[in-house]
C-alpha cells in the first residue's frame, strides 16, 4: 500500500488530487487563508 503511495505521488497529474485533499482537510477544520495565513 504505500509502495502504491510513493508511486501516486511521483504522477505530475497528482499534484492537483493532493491539493484538492489537503484543501478538504483546511475546509473541515474551518481554515480560511483571510485569518492567520496559517499553511
Amino acid at each position: 500500500m504505500h509502495e502504491l503511495a510513493c508511486l501516486d505521488a511521483q504522477r505530475p497529474g497528482n499534484i492537483g488530487a493532493g491539493l484538492k485533499v489537503l484543501e478538504a482537510l483546511m475546509n473541515l477544520e474551518g481554515y480560511r487563508p483571510a485569518k492567520g495565513g496559517r499553511a
